[in-house]
Parts: C-alpha cells; structure tokens; sequence
C-alpha cells in the first residue's frame, strides 16, 4: 500500500499525527463494454449487499476477508468515484490499515466490484475505498499506445546547459511523488535506514525481509490469481528490491493489480513477478506484510491512476549490474550479481541504492574512509566508458553521484532511446582519509622564453598534517605572444572548475554520440592528480564541440556573426600537465609569469 498525501511539506507531519493519510493498495482489467455477469457496476451497488475480498497473508494461500459496505465515495479525485469499505474480518481488524494488499479484489453479491486501493494510516477501524472495476478495465486502451515502453523524456534535466554531476543528483532526489509504496528488499534493516532519503526520494517506504535469497516457496513458478501476490522486480538477484500488492483480476494473458498507480507514466515495461507473504507486521500507524518476491514472469505494459495491467507472456528488458566490494572490515570480497529494471526515472536511483546498499552491507562507512573505484558502463551501438577514481571524506558522493547520473543521463536524453546493457563498479574501501590541500606553490623561474619548461614544487598537507613536497613541470608553447600569463596549480576539483569557465562545452551534449563523450570526459578527471594549467589568449571559435582554433580572423567573425542559426563560441586554449600523487588534492593556487620575447 501506499501512502497518499499532498506535497505540502509543512503539513506532511501534521496530517499524520492526524491520521489523514491515505494509503494507496492496486488493481488493473480490459474490455470496452462492462460483462454483467462477471462484474457489477458501480451503479449497482448498494449498502446492504454482501461483500468480501480476496488476499494472501500467509504463504501463497488466497483467503476470502469479509467486507461491509459503508458509502459511495463520489467525485473522491476528480472524475473518479470510490466505494467506501471497511474490514470485518478479526484480523483486519487487529491490523487495520495493510500494506501490501493493493489490488485485493473486491467481490459484491458474487461479483467483481473492484479492488482495495487506499486506506487510512492510523484509523482505529480498516476503511479502504475501492477502485471501481470498470475504471480498471479501462487501463491500456488509449487509442495509440503499444504497450512497448514509455517513449517521452523527463523534462527535469536542461541538456542545453553544461552537465554536472551534483545537479543531475539533486534533480533527481526533488522529484515529487505522490504516495509512499512499500517496497520489499533483502536488505539489512541498517542498511534500509542508511538509504531512507533515498527510498523517499523515489516515493518508496523499504520493508526489510531479512534475507538475501528467494524463498522456495517463491521460486516455484508464477501462477497469476485474483488475490495472489504480485511484485515488480525493480532489482533482482544478489540484492533484491521489489514493490508488492495484489492481483485483482486475469483475463488470458493478461494480469490487472494495484488498484492505483504505481509511476503513472502510461506504457511502460517493468518485470512482474508473483511472490510468498510470511507474515502481517502490525504497526502503530499500519500494518505491511513482509513478502518476498517470487520468480520473474512477464512484464507490466501499462501504469495508470486506477492500476497496473501486466502481460504474462512479454518479458521486460533488464540492466545487468555487477558490484564488487573490498572492504576494509570485511574478510573476504563481496560479488554482487543484479539485474536492474529500466525506468527511466526509478533505474538511476534504484541503482544508487544499490551501490550504497553495496558498500554498506557492513556498515556505514567511518569518518575517515577512502573509497577507490573502477566503473564499466556498456552501451548498445556505442561501447564501453570505462573509468576509475577515488573519493575520500565524502561518503558515498561521488561514485553515487556519477552511477546515478550516467543512467539518468542516458534514460532521459532528449535525442535517442539509448539501451544501457550491462553496468559494473569494482570498490575497495580503506579506512583512511586521503585528503590534501595545496599550501605553497613555488616555481623554478617566472620569467621564461617559449619552449622551455618551467617546474613547480608543490607542498601539499594532507591528514594529521602530514607533508609531501611534489614537483611537476610544464612546457611554455613555443609560439605565444610575449606578455604576462597566469599559471593554475589545482586538485581535480579545481580543474575541472577551470574547463567549465574556459571551455563549457566540453561539458555539453548537443545529440546522443557528444552525450556519450561528454559522459566519458567527464569521468576522466581525476581527484588523485596534480594538475598544472597555463591559459593562452583564444584563438578560432568553436561550434558546439568541433574546435576551429585556426581559422582567419575574418572566416572567425564571419562564423561570430549573431545572425547565424548555430551560435558559436570564442576557442580558448591552454597547455596542461597532470601527475598521479595518490591523495585527493584539495584547491587551487595561481602564479603569474612572463613569457619574453
């Protein structure tokens, strides 16, 4: 189930200290014209009918829960009505508001009527409103949709501005979602609360089963019932994550559940599976039942405001994820083999989430750590962008950061559908801070002649005041003006803060293959070297990233001409050096010298 609110922070507290939260449950089916005989109508019903439902609270055994009839909820979101119920049954009533029986199928008078689908969080009595089935039925049939995958792109990310990975994170963490859906997972629950702004952020609330493997039970195959449980595999494998409710109705091939949404997106393709519940964990403010998801077996095609409907016989496509983990306090290294979903806003988080579930697995990382790593990221048509760097002093960050953002990059780009096929990180964690900052900077000589070479001596502090004297050399072009000219020493910090304000559009992506690039220039600064930087007057222009630096002045005017349709920019040029010091280097310093004539 889920809990449905308004995106009021300021009230969000309020309204559930009140009890008014509504908790969201599922449910889906197809067909133009209502079947009398099989369901009733919401025009049918009446207070004084007979009612049940169909769920599962133990094992895979579908139970029948008595119901009663309170109200018809008319207008309850706009357009759509509800039937107002409430649970009989003494277990309902010991549990009250459940999570996880999205989609139980409502029965009245021996007919279908729809399936449980909200309740409250807190009431003292199970209330549920009931998704009518004959809005469920209808999931699907807009004129148009194949069913095949959402083909529309998130607006969120402005791929006219340069790329950043921090900001990408943001964006993707201030997504607003409507609900809390409870999501099963095989992790730990420290681990479930280290990633619990995380979960938030994707609209998600962890239930922690407590075990890394499908049970048996769950891995017999997938049989689809009104009232069975349903899953959708966002993460399968070594680490599992799965969102679960209910089974409403099957008709042939297809499978109709949830009674609400669950990303609301319209045409989708998410693995579905069945799944085994081993108990009802009752709460203060709701029960949830502790699932865990079964065996694979079709694919949900649609994700609408009444319900999902899934097809049996279609088998979604999946990102295979390998991580593997060194950890410090751990005896032996971590392989953990997943398979990932494609959504193009829930996959980037999932796989977050997954990496921090990863390095967490033997808990949070200690204030003084250094996390080393190694990143493969395979793409249909294009390659692999293979990278490796470090992070020290800021948890998770940057390799968080940087996995998040190349999937949330290459899912939402505004010019391809582009295929990711395979993902791997290769981690050692030490516990150690490998942090230094630049303290001096002296240079071998500031008045130099072109093409000799000047040196800079470097002291760098790192933790606990430990100093280290690193020497690097640059070489002055053989062709500048004689003049003054500014000198950067930097970290990889800082330099890549010196390639943003001289050359933006490196970091720019104008069609799919420059978005590839980019992603693989942008991987390859690293924050274990030294850089050193001279900047040079510009020369030429450059149209988005094809560099003309030698061009004529007049052909450069020309081409600089405001009128133009492709607008260009000045080339600004530079000479640079790096060196591996094995420490994160930390700032920047500039000294000015001359180059004579």
């Amino acid at each position: 189930m889920l809990a449905l609110f308004q995106h009021d922070r300021s009230s969000t507290s309020a309204m559930i200290l009140s009890g008014l939260v509504l908790v969201l449950l599922s449910a889906c089916v197809a067909g133009a014209e209502l079947d009398r005989r099989r369901y009733i109508g919401l025009d049918e019903v009446r207070t004084d009918m007979d009612a049940y439902c169909l769920t599962v609270l133990k094992g895979n055994d579908i139970e029948k829960f008595p119901l009663k009839i309170l109200s018809i909820v008319r207008n309850f979101r706009p357009n759509r009505d509800a039937i107002l119920v409430v649970g009989t049954d003494e277990r309902f009533i010991h549990a009250g508001t459940i999570h996880g029986c999205s989609g139980s199928p409502v029965y009245i008078d021996g007919r279908m009527a729809g399936a449980l689908a909200a309740g409250w969080d807190g009431s003292k009595d199970p209330l549920y409103l009931v998704t009518p089935i004959e809005d469920m039925l209808k999931i699907g049939t807009a004129a148009g949709r194949d069913g095949s995958g959402a083909k529309d792109v998130w607006r969120g990310i402005d791929f006219s501005q340069p790329i950043a990975f921090a900001d990408i994170d943001q964006q993707f963490h201030a997504i607003e979602q409507d609900c809390k859906l409870p999501v099963v997972t095989s992790l730990p629950q420290s681990v479930c609360k280290e990633l619990a702004a995380q979960f938030a952020a994707m609209g998600m609330t962890p239930i922690a089963t407590g075990n890394t493997a499908q049970a048996d039970e769950a891995a017999e195959p997938v049989e689809y019932k009104p009232g069975g449980v349903l899953s959708i595999p966002l993460v399968s494998g070594d680490i599992s994550m799965a969102p679960t409710g209910t089974i409403t109705e099957v008709v042939g091939n297809k499978v109709y559940a949830f009674g609400h949404n669950f990303t609301g997106i319209g045409p989708t393709d998410l693995p579905m599976g069945g799944g085994i519940v081993h108990a009802v964990i009752p709460g203060r403010m709701y029960a949830a039942k502790l699932t865990t998801p079964g065996a694979i077996k079709g694919a949900i095609r649609f994700d609408e405001a009444t319900g999902v409907y899934g097809d049996i016989d279609a088998e979604a496509k999946t990102i295979g994820l390998r991580m593997s983990v060194d950890r410090y306090n751990d005896p032996r290294q971590r392989v953990y083999n997943c398979r990932l979903a494609v959504d193009r806003l829930r996959t980037p988080m999932m796989l977050q989430s997954a990496i921090i579930a990863a390095i967490s697995m033997h808990g949070s990382l200690p204030p003084e750590h250094t996390l080393r790593y190694k990143g493969y990221v395979d793409i249909a048509g294009y390659g692999e962008i293979a990278f490796e760097n470090i992070s020290s002093g800021r948890r998770y960050g940057e390799i968080a950061s940087e996995a998040l953002s190349i999937a949330g990059l290459l899912l939402t780009n505004p010019y391809e559908q582009i295929e990711i096929k395979d993902l791997a990180f290769d981690i050692k964690i030490t516990p150690d801070n490998s942090r230094a900052v630049i303290r001096t900077v002296n240079i071998s000589d500031s008045s130099v002649k072109p093409g000799e070479t000047i040196t800079a001596s470097v002291l760098l502090q790192s933790y606990l005041s430990e100093l280290s004297l690193e020497r690097i050399d640059i070489t002055i072009p053989r062709d500048p003006a004689p003049g003054g000219y500014e000198i950067t020493i930097a970290g990889g910090y800082d330099y890549e803060k010196f390639i943003r304000k001289t050359a933006s559009y490196k970091f720019m992506a104008y069609d799919a293959p420059t978005l590839v690039k980019t992603l693989g220039d942008l991987l390859s600064i690293k924050r274990d070297r030294l850089y050193i930087v001279m900047a040079l007057p510009s020369a030429g222009v450059v149209i988005k990233r094809s560099e003309l630096p030698h061009l004529p002045a007049t052909k450069a005017l020309l081409l600089s001409d405001e009128k133009r349709t492709i607008p260009t920019k000045k080339y600004e040029q530079w000479v640079a050096n790096s060196m591996d010091v094995g420490l994160v280097v930390v700032g920047s310093q500039r000294i000015k010298i001359t180059v004579e004539q």
